[in-house]
């Protein structure tokens, strides 16, 4: 394109936001609320966990604030290794992860998926396109469940990472 008079412009529309779901309705284009707000995160430990077994965690929300959740992470270790993973050797576990909002009783995925598909290592998270809102005071149900006919997971950490929002609702 020229630097002229010949030059186009783009013009790019914000799409509606559906109420509730990711942003509440009054806040289009998912900006950050102009409120106080906290970076913090929710870590789950998930212990044993042996081929086609499954494991649930409730995570619960602070009662003083909503959680926009921006991304997700794990670190698997696998049981009978001696070796810790480093930034080239992370385990990519034969696991599922299903994730309830019991806020507004909706599961977040048709199917459980993949952990590795949907949570990244601390390096490279998975960073979701849009923030998740979870309600102050929603329990969130987190369900592990090994499709790994062989190891034995001796220990799952998942993070939950995003921000605090105070005031909201």
């Amino acid at each position: 394109m020229s630097n002229g008079d010949n030059s186009a412009s783009v013009q790019v529309s914000t799409p509606a936001v559906p109420s509730g779901v990711f942003a509440p309705a009054e806040m289009p284009g998912f900006q950050v609320p102009d409120m106080p707000s906290d970076w913090y995160h929710y870590p789950l430990t998930f212990g044993s966990l042996a081929p086609a077994a499954s494991l649930t965690q409730t995570l619960q929300i602070d009662a003083a604030s909503d959680f926009y959740l921006t991304a997700i992470e794990q670190l698997t270790m696998v049981s009978g290794t001696t070796t810790v993973p480093t930034s080239g050797t992370e385990n990519l576990p034969l696991v599922t992860i299903l994730i309830n909002d019991g806020g507004s009783n909706r599961n977040l995925m048709a199917n459980p998926v993949l952990l590795p598909h949907i949570a990244g290592d601390g390096r490279w998270p998975h960073r979701l396109i849009h923030p998740r809102l979870f309600k102050k005071n929603s329990s969130i149900t987190i369900t592990l469940t090994s499709v790994d006919g062989t190891n034995t997971y001796s220990n799952i950490y998942l993070n939950f990472e995003g921000f605090k929002v105070y005031g909201v609702g």
